[in-house]
């Protein structure tokens, strides 16, 4: 039977990638190809644009350097890690650091302090206290374990995959911004709360009052530089979440499992679609699966203690991800469900231990989250507006515009129960969406349905595995 079942994953395999690179929409444009080709030859190395994305790459290290160094010293503060075993240390201080720069520059913003010479200030500061961090915190402690020598180089061609990913992911990076979405909000209200020095309400435009954690990192970049930097600080946040998926795997799996998964990841077509824009999903991306991350390790924790630490820590990555866009506010109510089912249907705990730990884990998402909706009630007179904006807020949203803004391929979840159509769509989904994706919102690639098989043969026997698998399930 062993026989049988390669063979059948093989021809699965190859019926897919036949079905889905038969089709002629990956059809080469040899004119494109030429003028690309033209352009590589032509190319400046004194050309002011090569010299602006020089200067942006080196205060996107430095920023990045500085990230970490700043986070390291809140994530002491915060007493969830000791030996550092995964490289977890690197991956949460980039997390927490960035949420600190983000947190800095919206209150900045509330207090009308938009000038470039402070927001320098504020960057020579963060990096007097990340140089401290590195030269304390980081002592004698090394940011990843380092691999056996036979494991290593069995991984290096892996490696090799990895950082030639990430590498054409930061050629798209430093183009010029040309998304709509970006020059719409992502990017426009960076620059119209910095021509004003303050944040300031767009009442023709609602979607400036969805929550913006990462705009908040676009506009400390642009203050800083240009867009560049800013589509850098969505690619820093690409490499997060690289780090996050080779401690995940060292932690819970094996450390090819974690490179594997970085490997899949970057794979995907609408992952470079993302990361080259100043859009937000990467950065969603990122927080959330730190949030999930730290979750799993505080419900594996036995120390009491640790595990309530953990918990603060995986709030915090939580509500930040949630502050990013308001899609993202189905992750709490997901998380709890985890938290809930593994405390007492797995875990067999108290009542009133697990609702202690949900009300602290929800409670500092809320505080991370709440902010916006501050904001919202002040300016909008409604804390979740562009929502019920056609009833509550002001100035009221025409259902016209609202029907425009919601028709964006988001699903509906009550029309799919109700009809049978559109649940055989849900149920045939993963093959729907990689045969049919090319936008930034579904273009997976064959990789995914590729190993599909995989996952009805592996069963799921380890705690957190089950846990990511109920994550994965009620988050689709």
């Amino acid at each position: 039977p062993c026989g049988l079942v390669v063979a059948l994953v093989l021809a699965w395999a190859v019926f897919v990638i036949v079905k889905y690179y038969g089709s002629d929409r990956f059809a080469i444009n040899i004119s494109a190809l030429d003028t690309l080709i033209n352009g590589m030859f032509s190319f400046n190395f004194f050309h002011s644009y090569f010299l602006k994305v020089c200067y942006s790459i080196l205060l996107a290290v430095w920023i990045f350097f500085v990230s970490i160094g700043v986070g390291a010293y809140l994530l002491k503060f915060l007493r969830v890690l000791g030996e550092d075993k995964y490289g977890e240390k690197l991956v949460f201080s980039l997390g927490l650091g960035l949420c600190a720069i983000s947190t800095i520059t919206l209150f900045l913003g509330f207090m009308g302090l938009y000038y470039r010479w402070i927001f320098y200030v504020v960057l020579v500061f963060m990096s007097l206290v990340a140089v401290h961090s590195w030269r304390n915190v980081w002592q004698g402690d090394s940011p990843a374990n380092k691999s056996k020598p036979g494991s290593f180089s069995s991984n290096k061609i892996i490696w090799s995959i990895v950082g030639f990913l990430l590498l054409v992911n930061l050629v798209g990076t430093l183009t010029p911004e040309i998304f709509y979405d970006s020059l719409n909000y992502h990017l426009a209200s960076p620059n119209y709360y910095i021509q004003n020095h303050r944040i300031l309400p767009m009442l023709t435009n609602f979607y400036f009052a969805f929550p913006m954690n990462m705009e908040m990192l676009y506009t400390f970049a642009l203050l800083l530089s240009d867009e560049i930097l800013s589509k850098m600080m969505h690619f820093i946040t690409c490499i997060g979440i690289v780090l996050a998926l080779l401690a995940f795997g060292r932690r819970y799996l094996t450390e090819k499992a974690g490179l594997l998964s970085a490997v899949f990841y970057l794979s995907m077509p609408m992952v470079a679609m993302n990361t080259w824009t100043t859009a937000v999903e990467t950065g969603q991306t990122f927080f959330q699966l730190l949030g999930f991350y730290v979750l799993l390790n505080s419900l594996l924790c036995e120390e009491t203690t640790q595990r309530r630490n953990w918990l603060i820590l995986s709030g915090i990555f939580t509500g930040f991800a949630m502050g990013i866009k308001y899609t993202a506010f189905t992750i709490l109510p997901i998380s709890l469900v985890v938290l809930v089912w593994h405390g007492l249907v797995k875990r067999k705990k108290n009542l009133k231990i697990v609702i202690r730990e949900a009300f602290l884990y929800g409670s500092v998402a809320f505080v991370m989250i709440l902010p916006w909706l501050l904001k919202n009630s002040v300016d909008h007179k409604n804390p979740f507006y562009p929502f019920i904006g056609q009833y509550i807020g002001e100035p009221k949203i025409s259902k016209q515009k609202w029907m425009s803004f919601k028709d964006t391929g988001v699903r509906d979840v009550a029309a799919t129960l109700k009809n049978a159509g559109l649940r055989k769509e849900l149920l045939l989904h993963p093959w729907l969406i990689t045969m049919g994706g090319q936008s930034n919102a579904d273009f997976v690639g064959p990789i995914f349905l590729v190993f599909v098989p995989l996952l009805i043969l592996v069963k799921l026997l380890s705690p957190p595995m089950k846990m990511m698998g109920l994550y994965l399930i009620i988050t689709w």
